[in-house]
C-alpha cells in the first residue's frame, strides 16, 4: 500500500474506527512498524492475527483484514498524529485572531516554533 502516514492513519480510523486505530498507534510493538497483512488466520499471518488481536480485539483486527488483507501498511505512532492535531489547533488559535505570543505561552511552546508550525501547517485543511 502506498499511503503516506496521515493518509494510513485516516484509513485506520475509518475501517476500525478511532479507538481502536488509537490503541493500535499506541502499541509498543505495532506503532512504528511495518507488517504484512494477512488475508487469513492460518499459516505465517498467525503471530500478526494475535499481536492485533491482543491490541485492538477480534473484531478490529477481523475488519483491519478484511480491508488490508494481503498488502503491507505502516502503523504510524500516536506522537505524530498528536503533534498534527496540535499543529492544527495552532493554525485554528491564529486564525480565529490569537496573538503568536498567547499561542506560544498556550502550548508551551516558543514563539518561533509557532512561526515554524504556521509556515509548514497546510491552512486551508483546518476548519
Amino acid at each position: 500500500m502506498t499511503c503516506n502516514r496521515h493518509e494510513t492513519r485516516a484509513l485506520l480510523i475509518n475501517v476500525i474506527g478511532t479507538d481502536a486505530a488509537f490503541k493500535l498507534m499506541q502499541t509498543r510493538n505495532l506503532a512504528g512498524c511495518t507488517f504484512d497483512i494477512p488475508k487469513g488466520g492460518n499459516g505465517r499471518g498467525e503471530k500478526t492475527i494475535a499481536l492485533f488481536s491482543q491490541a485492538i480485539g477480534s473484531e478490529a483486527t477481523d475488519k483491519l483484514m478484511s480491508h488490508f488483507g494481503g498488502e503491507r501498511i505502516y502503523i504510524p505512532r500516536d506522537q505524530e498524529y498528536r503533534r498534527m492535531l496540535r499543529n492544527r489547533r495552532i493554525v485554528e488559535a491564529y486564525n480565529k485572531g490569537q496573538s503568536v505570543n498567547e499561542i506560544a505561552s498556550d502550548f508551551d511552546l516558543s514563539d518561533r516554533r509557532v512561526w515554524e508550525v504556521l509556515k509548514t501547517t497546510d491552512m486551508s485543511a483546518v476548519h
